[in-house]
């Protein structure tokens, strides 16, 4: 689909910069005005990333606030995603939920990260950039390497934190 000549807000993408994004909104004001501009519901982002607990908090910490714009961004349902160091605030929590997430929706992605874990857990082809060039794509055969490794990890971490996350 070409979308050159569409304005930004009519393309069907989402974009999420590294830097935090801050609005002035509570987060369930936020998430009420985007699902309303989009033409959706915000409550499957609510449930998917368990923002339950944040919608009517203020100061947000990074990772919070990471969380609602990563809902934020999909909210617009979009048909392509550019998810610049998407997980680098989140807590491993966090990480997993929002990583189990992308891979359900099942959307293309252009994920940027300096974590191989989660690219190799999320991405069908991976690219590497070295000294400013570009290597690759090439096809990722560790993805069921990523998956045990990461539910062994988040079973480390809710053993550690006597918790069920």
């Amino acid at each position: 689909v070409d979308v050159t000549d569409l304005p930004t807000e009519r393309r069907p993408m989402a974009y999420l910069p590294q830097e935090r994004v801050i609005l002035p909104f509570r987060p369930a004001e936020q998430l009420r005005y985007f699902a309303r501009l989009h033409g959706t519901d915000f409550r499957w982002v609510v449930e998917n990333l368990g923002l339950d607990g944040l919608l009517d908090k203020s100061g947000l910490s990074g990772g919070e606030r990471q969380l609602l714009n990563i809902a934020t961004a999909l909210l617009k349902r979009p048909k392509v995603l550019i998810l610049d160091e998407p997980t680098q605030a989140l807590d491993f929590p966090n990480k997993v939920m929002v990583l189990r997430t992308l891979r359900r929706l099942d959307v293309p992605t252009v994920f940027v990260t300096h974590d191989p874990l989660e690219a190799y857990y999320l991405c069908d082809e991976l690219v590497v950039m070295e000294s400013g060039r570009i290597k690759g794509p090439v096809r990722n055969e560790m993805r069921e390497w990523a998956e045990e490794a990461l539910e062994n990890t988040l079973k480390l971490y809710t053993d550690m934190i006597g918790v069920e996350v």
